[in-house]
């Protein structure tokens, strides 16, 4: 049978920000090798491979040293059900004033500490806005402490400590609550294949802030749809949301234009009628060639 491969982010993705893994004898010897030599046969052996954005493609094949053929290719975006057509609860507490949201596990790839640095000083400006952040915040940090306990130690935020809310992992309907509830999704990653949680946050018509990298470069048209800042740069971070908290013209406007990307781009339908068109040429293909191979032996 045809074999179709879905390209999500690799263990070498995932090392690049892990580097303690990356630099670990024994991890590297037990799984990691291992799995990253599973990874390059996969890649060079599936007769159709499936990525969600181009940068994801273009980054894999250079990780791995390896050729994608445009002809076993093809770049589908992934379709997300619409949340924002629901009834959702918003999660916003008794809480007022603005709502930043962060969704992602706290581990240095999804890049939390370049939020928590740039909102210390946007936190002194805005006296009214908060920061609610979801997701696994356990993950020790670089092979340490998680890195909630960090921040939640450092003298140095205690004056805005209050203001920003760890909540965890959370259910689906909370974290639906959490997008309907904020008023911007920073999520600056260090990388990200796609960018699931800027789709999910862009349905719901919000403000979208991610970094300009990978996936995600994709997914939001820069100063239309939603942000891109450069990676690793808090300070730009900073600026960014000193604009768009300042600016309740500019928040309608952006998340009105959120909303129609997602319904143009990442609906489920459009996804599900690509992908099955992708499979059929790829079954056709396999169908032919062997068909030929038979013909050859017959006539042998």
């Amino acid at each position: 049978q045809p074999l179709i491969l879905s390209l999500q982010t690799t263990l070498k993705s995932f090392l690049k920000s892990n580097h303690h893994l990356a630099n670990s004898h024994s991890f590297m010897r037990d799984f990691g090798t291992p799995i990253i030599a599973g990874e390059r046969t996969l890649f060079e052996q599936a007769d159709g491979i499936h990525a969600l954005s181009h940068a994801n493609a273009t980054d894999i094949a250079t990780d791995y040293d390896i050729r994608m053929p445009p002809d076993r290719l093809r770049v589908i975006s992934l379709g997300v059900e619409d949340w924002g057509a629901r009834d959702v609860p918003v999660g916003r507490g008794d809480r007022e004033g603005l709502r930043l949201l962060f969704v992602g596990r706290l581990e240095p790839r999804k890049a939390i500490d370049v939020v928590l640095e740039a909102v210390r000083d946007v936190l002194a400006r805005h006296p009214g806005v908060t920061l609610d952040v979801v997701g696994d915040d356990t993950l020790p940090w670089g092979g340490g402490r998680p890195y909630r306990e960090i921040f939640e130690a450092d003298p140095a935020v205690a004056a805005i400590r209050d203001r920003v809310m760890f909540h965890g992992k959370v259910s689906d309907d909370a974290l639906r609550g959490f997008y309907a509830g904020c008023d911007v999704l920073v999520t600056p990653s260090r990388y990200e294949s796609f960018g699931l949680m800027l789709v999910e946050a862009m349905m719901f018509s919000k403000v979208v802030i991610g970094a300009r990298i990978g996936g995600m470069q994709e997914v939001v048209e820069d100063g239309v749809s939603g942000f891109l800042v450069e990676p690793d740069d808090p300070a730009g971070l900073a600026d960014r949301l000193d604009q768009v908290l300042g600016d309740f013209a500019l928040r309608e406007r952006i998340g009105r234009a959120a909303r129609d990307r997602y319904e143009e781009r990442f609906t489920p339908e459009r996804m599900a009628r690509s992908v099955v068109d992708f499979m059929d040429e790829i079954a056709a293909r396999r169908n032919s060639a062997e068909s030929r191979v038979t013909e050859r032996l017959s006539a042998e």
